[in-house]
């Protein structure tokens, strides 16, 4: 396991705006955050369902 992201094999850095994603440069795992944009996808897809149930 990297000691640099764990398992996750992404970088997030936080902006005023939002967060940046970058692939983990300890990892040698290319740069294809595919899963991760999937990932973020479906906690977005999840957060709007529930945010639905309540109204």
């Amino acid at each position: 396991m990297c000691k640099l992201c764990g398992p996750k094999k992404v970088i997030v850095t936080e902006t005023g705006f939002g967060a940046v994603f970058h692939p983990c440069p300890n990892c040698k795992t290319g740069t294809d955050l595919t899963p991760v944009i999937k990932r973020l996808e479906r906690m977005v897809q999840d957060a709007k369902a529930r945010l639905d149930a309540r109204v």
